[in-house]
Order: C-alpha cells, then sequence, then structure tokens
C-alpha cells in the first residue's frame, strides 16, 4: 500500500512542478511586454479650498500662506490665510480695509506678490493698511505683528515684485518719488525695511530677477532693462513687437527666460549663455504665465498654454534640457506654484492642490 501510494505522488508532484515553471515563465513574458520608459500614474489632488479666489501663494516659517479675494461691503477685500502642514486652514486671516484710487477711478484693491525671507513674509499690491494709513507694502513678522512700510512715493501706487539685490530687498511696481533729490520711480531698494531710494525704471515693474549677479526688470509696456550700478539701461530682446507683452522673467542655468505673449502667439524667449535670444518654440500662449525654479528645474505655469499643439496642462517644467507637462489640469487658471510639505503645490481658482 505504501509503494502504491509513493509511485502516485511523483508524478503528481512534478507534474505541479512543471505548471509553477510554466506559470513563472508566463508572468515574465507579460512583465518583458511592458515598456521600461512607462510612466507611473500621476495626479493632482486636492487638498484645500480656502473659499476665496487665490492670487498668490508662498510658503513662510514652515507654512503656506494664500493671498486672494474676499467680498464684503459691496467691493472685494484683499485677505490672507495661511495653511499648516496638516493642509487645513488655521485659525488667522487679516483683511486690508478699503478700496484704492489710481488712475482716476477707484479700484478694487488686490494682493499681487508675497515675498518670503528667513524672518518676513512681504505683501505688495494696491490696498490700504488701514482707513487712515495709505500703503501697498506690508509685512508680516515671525512675531506674528504685521507692519506697513513706506516707500519714497506720493500719490496712488502699488507694488508687484520683489527681488533680493546685494543685501537689499528691491521692490517693484507703479509708483513716483515725492522727493526732487531721490529719483526713484517704479523700484525701491529697502535697507532694515526703510527706503534708501534707486534709479527710476522708466516703465511699470512687471517683474525682476537676478541673472549672472545683475539685477533684470520688464515692464508692462514691453521694456526689458538691467541694472548697472547706478541706473537702468534698457537692453531689449529680440524681434519685439506693438503687441506684444512681457509676463514674466527668471534666470535658469545661466540663461534669462522671458515669458510673454509674442509675434505669432510664441509664449517663451531665452538669453543663452552666448549673450543670444532663442525662441523656445515649443509654447504657444496668449495668456499671463509665470516662472519659477523648485529644485534645480524651471517651472512654467498660467493659463491655456499650447505645449507642442496640445493644451492638456498648464503647468510645465524644464530640467535644462527637456521640458514636459506636470500632471493635468484642464482649462483652469494656475496661480501660484511652491514647494510646501515635501510636495509640490499648485493654487488654481479657490483650491489648493498637490502634485501625487
Amino acid at each position: 500500500m505504501s509503494n502504491l501510494v509513493s509511485r502516485n505522488k511523483f508524478p503528481i508532484f512534478a507534474l505541479l512542478s512543471i505548471l509553477v515553471i510554466l506559470l513563472n515563465f508566463s508572468c515574465r513574458k507579460k512583465i518583458d511586454h511592458v515598456p521600461a520608459s512607462s510612466d507611473p500614474v500621476t495626479r493632482w489632488r486636492m487638498v484645500t479650498n480656502v473659499g476665496n479666489t487665490i492670487s498668490s501663494i508662498e510658503v513662510f516659517n514652515n507654512e503656506l500662506y494664500v493671498a486672494g479675494l474676499t467680498y464684503g461691503q459691496n467691493y472685494y477685500i484683499p485677505i490672507l490665510q495661511k495653511i499648516g502642514t496638516n493642509l487645513r486652514l488655521k485659525d488667522f486671516h487679516y483683511g486690508f480695509f478699503s478700496k484704492v484710487y489710481t488712475a482716476g477711478s477707484w479700484e478694487d484693491p488686490h494682493i499681487y506678490d508675497l515675498y518670503a525671507t528667513s524672518d518676513k513674509l512681504y505683501i505688495g499690491g494696491n490696498f490700504k493698511f488701514n482707513i487712515n494709513n495709505a500703503t501697498s507694502l506690508m509685512c508680516y513678522n515671525l512675531n506674528g505683528s504685521f507692519n506697513a512700510i513706506p516707500l519714497l512715493t506720493s500719490g496712488n501706487y502699488y507694488v508687484s515684485s520683489f527681488c533680493d539685490f546685494e543685501s537689499a530687498l528691491i521692490v517693484g511696481g507703479y509708483f513716483t518719488t515725492n522727493d526732487p533729490l531721490v529719483h526713484t520711480a517704479n523700484t525701491e531698494r529697502l535697507q532694515n525695511d526703510l527706503p534708501i531710494g534707486l534709479g527710476s525704471f522708466p516703465d511699470i515693474v512687471v517683474s525682476m530677477t537676478i541673472h549672472q549677479d545683475e539685477l533684470f526688470a520688464i515692464g508692462k509696456n514691453r521694456t526689458l532693462g538691467k541694472w548697472n550700478g547706478s541706473q537702468w539701461v534698457v537692453i531689449g530682446y529680440s524681434n519685439p513687437d506693438n503687441s506684444d507683452n512681457l509676463w514674466d522673467l527668471c534666470s535658469f542655468n545661466n540663461e534669462l527666460y522671458l515669458a510673454g505673449e509674442f509675434d505669432g502667439g510664441l509664449g517663451l524667449k531665452k538669453l543663452n549663455t552666448l549673450g543670444i535670444w532663442e525662441d523656445v518654440t515649443e509654447f504657444i500662449n496668449y495668456y499671463p504665465s509665470k516662472l519659477k525654479v523648485i529644485d534645480n528645474k524651471l517651472y512654467l505655469y498660467g493659463i491655456n498654454i499650447y505645449f507642442n499643439g496640445k493644451n492638456t496642462s498648464n503647468i510645465f517644467s524644464y530640467n535644462g534640457s527637456k521640458w514636459e507637462p506636470i500632471g493635468e489640469t484642464g482649462n483652469t487658471t494656475v496661480s501660484g506654484l511652491v514647494k510646501f510639505n515635501g510636495k509640490l503645490m499648485c493654487s488654481i481658482g479657490s483650491r489648493i492642490y498637490a502634485f501625487e
């Protein structure tokens, strides 16, 4: 009886072994047919809805600050909110009171830009700090206090851009001087939050950047200029047209990138390491876009950006050799992009999204 059982076991065991080998071979064959370059599934995931239209986001003191607009008393009011590392809104908000009289008419106030240093968060826009104190530049301090920062200006103005340069904070926007001995229109230098003057930029400043240790700025009326140590010098770019719009300026890999709306819908140009302007032909864009460097990559983001003839995303990254879309954002306006909590995050409408 035992001999009969042992004789029957062998063929069964052998058969099972053959089946395992065949299954293993089959699985390997299926894996071999999967392309080695296939990308993992990634997406943008909504993490927070702040309830207000977002205009700018910035990371300060390990918290995400969100600038936007809320509605009150028949007009919009700029508001500043913050999000903790748990991605929930904290019990904090600050409204900036009062409309602003600009260019002959009352305008709803806005926060145009947020800029963080190690100990302060700067807030620029066209607003009043309170009813009796007209300013469009404030800072939020580590101790939780706000204070308004005066500029050498007169009348109405707004602040739209910041840049660190030679141990000072450079402020750009639309303003003029009230001191005939200090010629500082549209740009200002701050030392310890006190204005010390900077030569006049011949246009309303849209964006500034440091490129090869020099300060560059672009203006609303198609001006590209460089600070030479004593004054602004207009340098221009390739094939300018009266219908151009300049949106943003950024330095990356020793090249100067200029985002805008150029002839034929071209959306991006760059000044290469040889000092020659080139068209970045992958992009077609007729709407405002922004540039930012995060983790050694250059990002372009905005609204309705066409990349190689397709519009599936409004956020793109460049690693120095190749541009690629980051997820799919649909027909939306991306107003901000930061790295927070170890993830790339963007703002769209009233929502914050994380790239998964």
